[in-house]
């Protein structure tokens, strides 16, 4: 994941060197590409890319006009209490974010994810928070997406590093 703030944000996920998926904003263009096709992002796509580009999520979210928040009490999560918040989106987006009782950290994301073979359930657990220039960073992310886990750990944040616009393509 790279960012320039405000103008410019790429993910990838790559597996042995080939590029399994990438996301690019850039210029107020919003692209995605999967399977070595590329394709201009669709509104759903836009605003979860948006949420993710503002670094701070939730401060995007709560400045933006017609995102809904609906506290619907406190769950374990990983053996700890944890609020979870329900959001719908502008897009038509919901999920469930929660966030630990005592440091306030985003813990786990539950949200539905359209497929060609149906709707399925992503529960993405984060957890592993590192301070980066006074910023708590997670160091390790898994995504459960039914069939298999994803775990992704995060070796290395930088954060105002030199990195520029025109190095994100």
């Amino acid at each position: 994941t790279k960012q320039v703030f405000p103008s410019a944000y790429s993910e990838e996920v790559s597996m042995q060197g080939q590029v399994l998926e990438k996301k690019l904003a850039k210029d107020g263009k919003f692209m995605v590409q999967a399977q070595g096709q590329q394709k201009e992002a669709n509104e759903k796509q836009k605003e979860e890319m948006m949420e993710t580009h503002a670094f701070i999520a939730e401060k995007y979210m709560l400045n933006t006009k017609g995102y809904t928040f609906a506290l619907n009490g406190i769950e374990a999560v990983e053996g700890k209490g944890a609020y979870a918040v329900a959001i719908k989106t502008p897009a038509k987006r919901e999920y469930t974010n929660y966030y630990d009782v005592t440091s306030g950290l985003l813990v786990k994301k539950v949200a539905q994810q359209e497929t060609p073979q149906g709707n399925i359930t992503i529960t993405t657990l984060i957890s592993g928070y590192k301070p980066v220039n006074g910023i708590q960073f997670p160091t390790k992310v898994v995504n459960d997406l039914g069939m298999m886990k994803l775990e992704v750990t995060f070796n290395d944040v930088k954060v105002n590093s030199g990195l520029k616009a025109e190095d994100i393509k």
